[in-house]
Order: C-alpha cells, then structure tokens, then sequence
C-alpha cells in the first residue's frame, strides 16, 4: 500500500470541504511534511465546479472507500510452476523458499491448484498399500532425465505422459521378470534400475522393458546398446546408487495428480476485515489473488494480516464517522479539522484536533498560513475564499464570525476579488435543482445525524429564490421519501435556503408524529416549513431538530 495520507472531506462534498482539503495539502507541502494528497468522497456539483475553474484548480482525487483490502497485502512475487512441474522441482522450491505450497498454473497464468508438501509427503510416504502402488511413477522420460540428471544413451517417445513402475534388478537373472506377471503388467511399463550387471541389463532390453538406467556411474556395453536400440528400450545412466535412483525417479512423477483444487481464492479488492471475520476458516491456507479469469495475480496467508498499516486519513469539515469516508471506522485518523459539533470519531492515540466555531473550515486554514508566517498563492487563496464565502453565505449565515470576516477581507486582497463579487459569482451560477436529478439534489449535501436511538438526514440546498423549488416540489418529495426509505432513516429533510432573501423552507419526509411538533408556520398547500431568516443548518436547523428529539 502506498505510504499516502488523505486529506479528505465528508460524503457529498461542498465547497468548504473540497477547497479546505485541497488548501491544507498546499500547506503541508509548504511547511515541508510529504505524503499528503487532497481527496473526496463524494460527487462534485456545479457550485464547486465554477470555484475550481475560477481559480485553476483541479478536483480532488476521488476515494470512496478506505477499507484494506487483498491487494494491499497480496505477494506478487510468486514462486510459482506449470502444470507439467515435476514433484521433484515442486519439492526443490518447497525446500529452498521455505515454502509450505506451490501454485499451479497453465500456460495463461491461470490458477489450476495447489501441491503442498504434506501432498508430496503423503505420496512419497504413503499409508500401507500396494507394491505396484508404490512403484507407480506418471511422468515421461525427459521427466525422468531432469530428474535424475542423467545422461541419455538413447530414447524413445521422451515425451509421452505415461504410467510406468520402477523396479531395482537385484535378483538373480533366472527370477528376473516374473513380477511382471505377477503385477499383471505389460514389459514396456517397466523401468529397471540396475548397477553393472550385464545379464540383467541383457535381459531387460531382451523383455521389451520402457527403459533401462545404469547406475553408479558404470560404463555400458556397446552389446547392451546396439540391442536395445534394436528393441527400441530406452538407456540411461546416472551416477547415484541404485536406491537413491529408484527414489529419485518416482519423484519425477508429475505433480498436476497430487494437486489440490479446493483452494481460497479472492478477487484483490476483497475486504481484508471480511478475511479477518473468517480467520477460523482461512487459517493455516494459502489465500490466492485472482481476477475474474482466474488468472494468477498474488497470494498470501493469515500471517501476512498482523500488524498490518492503515490507511491515513486527515478529516476535515467533519468528524462524525456516519459523515465519513467508507472505512474510515478502519482506518487510521491523525489529524481533524472541523466547525461543527463533535461527534462519534474516536482514535488510538492522541491527534492534532481543531475544532472552532466558526463559520467555515476554511477559516481555520487561512488562519494556520498566517500564524505560520506562510505565504499564501493566489489559486490556494481563492479557494480559501470561497469556502468561507460559501459556508457563511458571505458573511450572512449565524454561523459567522469576526474571525471568518477577518479571513476574508485577508483572502480578497490576495486574489484581488472582494467577498461580495465573489459570493455573486458563486451564488449566480446554475441552480442546484435545474442542474439536477431530484435524487441527486438530495444527495448533493446530505448528512445523517444520530439522536440517541434515532437516525435521520438533512440534505441542504441554496438557490437565488425558490421558483426552481415550487416548480420541482413533487419530484423532490418523491427522491426524499425514497432516500429516507432506502437508508432506514426516522424522518428525511430538505433545508432548500434563499441566499437573497436568508429564508428557508423545509421539506420533511416520514415521522408524522414528529412533524406535527414542529412550531414553524407550515404552507398547507406546498407541505413545507417556511423557516424565515433560518440559514444555518449546522447552528440553527439542527440543534432545533435535536431539541425537539429529546423532548
């Protein structure tokens, strides 16, 4: 995982916390901390586009979930072999990467199974079975030749999979042969293993066997040769001693039969706390990474999941997980910077916490620059206007402060625009419902808020006036109700604020009996609230609302 720290807004984003999260990553760089990077959560709007492009600045990369995941921790460097591995190579690189699995794979990096070393163990150390069992290697005779290092004196078909049973030839030249019958098997599936006895040697090629291999290094006959060129029997020879070749051509056989294919495999955005909540069931396995084809993309084990790093986040204009990035209850938050009320964010070890009242994350910002004797550009200035601009409705909103004016009248010289021109500027863009889906409208800056045991959301809107809101009235119902029924939510609100006239109406969806206590003048006609000079959802609209909850 890259060693990168978001810096990062709440969940249908604004202007305040996507210019406040793009302005604190210009500040981090100037004060000379690096791995820091502006992002979102959410979607843009039209507001937030006419500030970017005022003043040159690129939206923030968009990270909707922080959750670790498979391909965060996954090996890509992988020991892995085709599917014609012998066991022998598959136990070599067992033993010399200290492995306990090799993956098998075909010719297109697919994912085939698995050969364990308890496999290869089972096999080479088998439970009491038959003799013939025993002997049984699958493999061709290049296989063979590989494995034994050996030299070829001359074959025939090296490489046609077969079944074949070796056999040392230990017994005397007139016993020699009868296990044939008595195994039931044809001559040419036989391998002999012998030393430097040429009658046995004589007799194998003379029996039609697959191959002879002389061990111990011993020169063989030029006889021995010409007739078992004439007889088409293979002739190898090998330097090891007759037990150590009998042993090491069974583990020429092919690995592809010992293959295990009830393997775990996951796609490489898998949730890691989902493998976690499941540890009893992975433990002790080899987890694959795989794509949709099941090609081969990396692996690891439950080991790989301790003391795993987080992902870093900086929180700003916020600090209610429900308000959060998804995974942000995962992940590791080293620093908040908000103007709200606390909420539910809670952290391991100590943070840098800002929270102040006032009017805009941004005002806390512009305010870190001048306390830090840092020069501010003009891009990152405009930005820093325009979110207090924004979030204080030009100063308007109760939400404002000397602090925030301040910051302003700072921010104007600077960028050579006043608040005023550009609250015009801003405010006289598109209208938010016009531009929009009713759906989207909802969603555009929409918070959940928790009240004891109940949940509900406000979603809030500002337009010139409200003509874009009478014309679309029922639609927007129809969205609210579907959001509020979709997220289980008591009762779902839409704030739609009059920037020129600082009025608001409030449209309320689900909790009748909770409506019904809301002492606001209500426009029968229209079904709404109508919430004269009330602009501030976060000062005003909410502590209201709670207040009502609790009582």
């Amino acid at each position: 995982m890259q060693e990168i720290t978001y810096i990062i807004g709440h969940k249908n984003p604004d202007v305040d916390s996507i210019c406040s999260a793009l302005a604190y990553e210009k500040y981090k760089e100037l004060i000379g901390e690096k791995g820091f990077c502006a992002a979102r959560c959410g979607n843009s709007n039209t507001r937030i586009d006419r500030v970017l492009e005022k003043f040159n600045a690129h939206l923030p990369k968009f990270v909707g979930d922080v959750r670790l995941r498979t391909g965060d921790v996954m090996k890509t460097d992988i020991i892995k072999m085709n599917a014609d591995a012998s066991c022998f190579s598959v136990m070599g690189a067992i033993d010399k990467h200290d492995l306990r699995s090799i993956p098998l794979i075909d010719e297109n990096n697919k994912l085939l199974g698995e050969v364990s070393v308890f496999d290869l163990g089972e096999f080479f150390i088998p439970h009491p079975k038959s003799a013939k069992e025993v002997r049984r290697v699958t493999a061709t005779l290049n296989d063979i030749v590989k494995t034994l290092n050996a030299t070829t004196h001359c074959i025939f078909e090296a490489e046609k999979p077969e079944d074949m049973y070796v056999r040392i030839g230990a017994m005397e030249v007139s016993t020699f042969g009868s296990f044939i019958h008595k195994e039931q098997l044809r001559p040419e599936q036989n391998l002999i293993v012998v030393g430097d006895r040429f009658d046995i040697q004589i007799k194998a090629v003379q029996m039609g066997v697959r191959a002879i291999i002389i061990t111990g290094g011993y020169d063989i006959d030029d006889a021995v040769l010409e007739m078992a060129r004439a007889k088409k029997v293979s002739v190898l020879s090998c330097p090891y001693d007759s037990a150590t070749t009998a042993l090491l051509v069974r583990m020429a056989t092919r690995a592809l039969p010992l293959m295990r294919k009830d393997l775990t495999i996951l796609r490489s955005d898998y949730p890691l706390s989902k493998v976690s909540s499941k540890a009893k069931a992975y433990f002790g396995r080899t987890i694959y990474v795989c794509d949709e084809n099941k090609k081969l993309q990396g692996l690891f084990s439950n080991t790989d999941l301790i003391n795993l790093p987080k992902q870093k986040l900086v929180l700003v204009d916020h600090n209610e997980l429900s308000q959060a990035v998804r995974g942000a209850e995962e992940a590791d938050i080293i620093e908040i910077i908000d103007h709200h009320r606390l909420g539910s964010a809670s952290t391991q070890s100590p943070i840098l916490f800002l929270n102040k009242p006032v009017g805009s994350t941004c005002t806390i910002i512009s305010s870190m620059f001048r306390r830090s004797g840092l020069k501010i550009d003009k891009r990152t200035a405009g930005l820093l206007c325009s979110g207090i601009v924004c979030d204080t409705l030009n100063l308007k909103s109760p939400t404002a402060t000397s602090e925030d004016a301040e910051e302003i009248e700072a921010l104007s010289k600077i960028i050579g625009i006043s608040g005023a021109q550009l609250a015009d500027y801003v405010f006289s863009g598109d209208s938010v419902i016009l531009s929009n889906t009713a759906d989207d409208v909802v969603l555009a800056d929409c918070k959940i808020y928790s009240e004891g045991d109940v949940e509900f959301s406000v979603s809030q809107i500002e337009e010139l006036d409200f003509s874009h809101f009478n014309s679309k009235l029922e639609e927007l119902r129809t969205a609210l109700e579907r959001y509020r029924k979709a997220h289980n939510l008591y009762f779902s609100a839409l704030f739609i604020t009059n920037v020129s006239t600082q009025d608001s109406l409030l449209m309320l969806c689900g909790a009748d009996e909770f409506a019904s206590r809301i002492n606001y003048a209500k426009d029968s006609e229209r079904e709404v609230f109508e919430l004269p000079k009330i602009v501030s959802r976060k000062k005003q609209l909410i502590p209201y609302l709670s207040a009502l909850l609790k009582d």
